[in-house]
């Protein structure tokens, strides 16, 4: 931990106890969570940057309790993510009637930054034969290619 008490590191710190919160402290001008609060029975972190938190708040680190089930928009399951498909989401903590935390749901708006195309989801589409266009407007929808002539 940090001197100004943020945490960059991708594995939560042992010897706070047990989380009993969590939420966002700061977004960016996109939308995007730059700095994530954690609340502990000892004490609380500030875990800072988009990408740092989205590998703090991976499926496959965060391994105690209940397993991570994460959920396209479609309902197709996401399985095998080594962090969050994006930094844009909202947290919901759950809590028992005596206000001890039991679970936390984030509900996502996206995968990556936040601000378009998805690098992996393009590779992949590009690696289905799709074309160049096709996957412009599959994340850009509504617009149209065209050659500009200078």
């Amino acid at each position: 931990m940090q001197e100004d008490g943020s945490w960059k590191a991708q594995t939560p710190p042992e010897d706070l106890g047990r989380l009993t919160g969590i939420s966002v402290a700061k977004r960016g001008e996109s939308g995007v969570m730059e700095v994530l609060r954690l609340d502990y029975e000892k004490g609380s972190v500030q875990v800072k940057t988009e990408y740092t938190i989205r590998q703090v708040l991976s499926p496959t680190k965060m391994t105690v309790g209940d397993p991570i089930y994460l959920q396209r928009k479609d309902g197709e399951p996401l399985t095998g993510n080594t962090m969050l498909p994006s930094g844009f989401f909202a947290v919901k903590e759950m809590k028992n009637a005596e206000g001890k935390l039991t679970g936390v749901a984030l509900y996502g708006g996206g995968n990556g930054h936040g601000v378009g195309m998805s690098q992996y989801g393009a590779k992949g589409m590009a690696e289905d034969g799709k074309t160049a266009e096709e996957i412009l407007e599959h994340y850009y929808t509504g617009t149209t290619v065209q050659q500009v002539i200078a």
